[in-house]
């Protein structure tokens, strides 16, 4: 289970696979800040903070890697895990 903060705030939850769920998510205009926590078989873990200045019309993307990764279909998070987050701004907009 993922959860994405925007400004301390919940911004989305949902499974790291549904891409539907989370693909077309819009963030107002603006500087922003995002952190994600990732929950599993009862442990929490945050990655770091990133921050971007959104415009209109300009696509960023969040990028978030888990290692080492969950194991028993994600269900089960080693203790030791760690999460890091980056954001990039897309070079050609679609």
């Amino acid at each position: 289970m993922l959860t994405l903060q925007m400004d301390g705030k919940l911004y989305w939850s949902g499974l790291a696979g549904d891409k539907e769920s989370y693909q077309s998510l819009l963030v107002p205009p603006g500087e922003h800040q995002f952190q994600v926590v990732v929950k599993g078989q009862g442990a929490v873990k945050s990655s770091n903070a990133v921050s971007g200045d959104f415009a209109a019309r300009k696509r960023m993307t969040l990028s978030v890697k888990l290692r080492p990764q969950a194991t028993g279909g994600s269900a089960i998070l080693d203790p030791s895990a760690q999460v890091s987050a980056g954001l990039k701004r897309d070079i050609f907009p679609f």
